[in-house]
């Protein structure tokens, strides 16, 4: 059940690159220079040297004809329910240990089912904005009385502050919570488990 469910914030990141491309704010002659990782990283700096992390996706930048960054500037991680503590952990692991590379981190936590046999989830986006941790949650189920914003990833985040050419400065890439939503209710609904509501 676990392995199902833990890929689909990474099947969702990966729909939402190929929108970013098909409606044009990642424009085909710039898309390339960002590559699809996984790999584990353990060259973590600071209070985080010797750790070792591996994320569920990553994307790095593109650099020196091809050549992939040190770290990524994204990288994602899906797992089980962790203490709030725990999520900052790794949100500044990701952030602090490499020095400024990774410039956000999603990190998707599913809820053990309930008596109810129904599964919670949730969406942190973390980054750091004026020198301090910025935590954004996102209910998935139950879903929010009220819709969410949907979280997004800047140009300067993607490339970790390159500006290819023929790339706007300004954009915006938009990460839609209802399809996250609705890959997960699908998934949670085939391993037999029922998407927590209000």
């Amino acid at each position: 059940m676990a392995s199902r469910l833990h890929e689909v914030p990474v099947a969702w990141m990966r729909t939402e690159y190929g929108y970013w491309i098909g409606h044009g704010l990642l424009p085909l002659s710039v898309h390339h220079l960002i590559g699809d990782v996984l790999s584990s990283y353990d060259n973590f700096v600071g209070a985080f040297a010797g750790s070792k992390k591996t994320a569920d996706l990553s994307w790095s930048p593109r650099i020196n004809d091809g050549e992939l960054t040190e770290f990524p500037t994204i990288a994602l991680e899906s797992g089980w329910s962790e203490s709030q503590a725990q999520l900052e952990r790794d949100s500044q692991l990701w952030l602090q240990g490499s020095a400024g590379a990774v410039k956000v981190v999603l990190l998707f936590k599913f809820f053990r089912a309930n008596i109810h046999n129904e599964i919670k989830a949730t969406l942190t986006v973390s980054r750091f904005a004026d020198n301090a941790l910025v935590m954004d949650s996102y209910a998935i189920f139950p879903p929010p009385a009220e819709p969410d914003h949907d979280p997004c990833i800047t140009v300067e985040e993607l490339f970790g502050g390159r500006y290819p050419i023929g790339q706007n400065p300004q954009t915006l890439f938009p990460l839609s919570l209802p399809r996250l939503r609705h890959l997960a209710e699908k998934e949670i609904r085939k391993q037999g488990y029922i998407p927590m509501a209000n």
